[in-house]
């Protein structure tokens, strides 16, 4: 076990670019210095915050060495972490979590909200071994959906992408359990999975 990863200081890294994913939310990307690290769809990081606090955060990009994640302001770190420019610094441990199991087979992803953060490298890793690949994108509205425009162009590599959202702005009007009962009448799927607010999960899980 690396007990430097899991109890030492966190690795000081530079924020090297900062993108606009909606009107609240930002991705940051920044290279970690350990070469060997390998991080798996669903793990997260531990961010320090200088003077602020230590928050988990899922890894929205990995392509080592190079990371993001993608964050939606709630709490004081968060709020610190959107208002960052490039060439500012944070601190980062891990990986640490359990992963998605990427199994082949025709598979249905239901991301809400900043949910998604967690399940985008996921889809690649989906894609990598199926071509059955439908994604379900749910939020209050169109303003508050991250990553359409990045999926979108993923139809030439058998994705399927769907829009739902509670106030009807765009796609399916309505929430994401309903959303899915609708696409699961039509097309019959080997595995699902997803994240976000814990209520639209335990929806999921009664269907």
């Amino acid at each position: 076990m690396d007990l430097e990863r899991l109890v030492g200081n966190p690795e000081s890294v530079r924020v090297s670019s900062v993108r606009e994913e909606n009107r609240r939310v930002r991705t940051l990307f920044f290279s970690v210095k350990r070469r060997n690290l390998k991080v798996l769809p669903g793990q997260f990081f531990m961010i320090w915050v200088p003077g602020v606090d230590e928050i988990p955060m899922s890894v929205s990009f990995w392509e080592s060495p190079n990371a993001g994640i993608t964050v939606l302001p709630i709490g004081e770190a968060t709020h610190v972490l959107v208002s960052m420019s490039k060439d500012q610094y944070i601190g980062v441990r891990g990986p640490f979590g359990t992963h998605f199991d990427v199994q082949s087979g025709s598979a249905l992803v239901v991301g809400g909200g900043i949910g998604m953060a967690a399940l985008r490298p996921l889809i690649y890793s989906l894609l990598d071994v199926t071509k059955h690949v439908t994604l379900l994108m749910a939020a209050r509205t169109a303003d508050d959906l991250i990553f359409v425009d990045e999926f979108s162009k993923l139809a030439r590599k058998g994705l399927v992408l769907k829009l739902a959202t509670d106030d009807g702005s765009v796609g399916f009007k309505g929430v994401a359990s309903d959303a899915v009962e609708d696409i699961i009448s039509k097309t019959a799927f080997d595995m699902m999975y997803t994240c976000g607010p814990e209520m639209m999960m335990a929806e999921l899980y009664k269907i």
